[in-house]
C-alpha cells in the first residue's frame, strides 16, 4: 500500500518532467487544453451558438464565438 502511495504522488512530477522534455507531449496537451477550454466556454455561456460540428477547427470560427472573444485572443487560437 505504501508503495502505490508513493507512487502515485510521484506522478504529477514525472507528468511535468515529461512536458519539458517531450515537445511532442507537450503540443498535444496544449491541444487538449485548448479543446477543453473552448468546450467549457460553449458549457458555460449560453450567447454562444454551438455549431453541428464540435470540432476545435469549427467552434473557434463559429461566428458568434468569434464576436465574443477578443482579436488578441483569437489570434492566439489560429488553428490550421
Amino acid at each position: 500500500m505504501t508503495k502505490t502511495i508513493l507512487h502515485s504522488a510521484r506522478w504529477p512530477f514525472r507528468r511535468s518532467f515529461n512536458i519539458t522534455k517531450n515537445t511532442v507531449f507537450s503540443a498535444f496537451a496544449a491541444r487538449k487544453s485548448l479543446e477543453q477550454a473552448v468546450k467549457w466556454m460553449y458549457s458555460v455561456d449560453g450567447d454562444l451558438h454551438k455549431p453541428y460540428d464540435d470540432s476545435i477547427q469549427t467552434l473557434v470560427h463559429e461566428p458568434t464565438f468569434v464576436n465574443a472573444v477578443p482579436s488578441n485572443i483569437r489570434h492566439d487560437l489560429l488553428i490550421y
